[in-house]
Parts: C-alpha cells; sequence; structure tokens
C-alpha cells in the first residue's frame, strides 16, 4: 500500500508514533523549501540596493 502526501499527513496528525512525526516534519520541511514567495521578497530588496549602489558608483566614476 502507498500513501499520497496527503493521507500520511492525515495519517500523522492523528497518530503519534516517531515514524508519523518525522513524516509529519519532512512534509512541512520540503513545503517550507518550496514556497518561493520569500526567496522572492528577498531577491526583490537585494535588486533594489545593488541598483542604488550601482547609481552611486556611477556618478564617483563620472566625478573621477
Amino acid at each position: 500500500m502507498a500513501f499520497t502526501e496527503h493521507g500520511a499527513i492525515m495519517a500523522a496528525s492523528i497518530l503519534n508514533s516517531p515514524e508519523a512525526v518525522a513524516m509529519s516534519t519532512f512534509v512541512k520541511k520540503r513545503g517550507q523549501l518550496t514556497d518561493k514567495s520569500e526567496i522572492m521578497k528577498r531577491l526583490a530588496d537585494m535588486d533594489l540596493k545593488l541598483a542604488k549602489h550601482d547609481q552611486a558608483l556611477s556618478v564617483i566614476y563620472q566625478q573621477l
């Protein structure tokens, strides 16, 4: 027999065995890793900072 991911989570929420707890934790962590919204937000913030630095360096270069 095999469980789907959803079925494994349901079973893990009912059962309190070490294996069930480990499976539930694994599925939650995998979901966090695949959530791209936080990563995309951080990349956008980095992009804004780099754009400001590029502008500042451009001004310095032109003055030199």
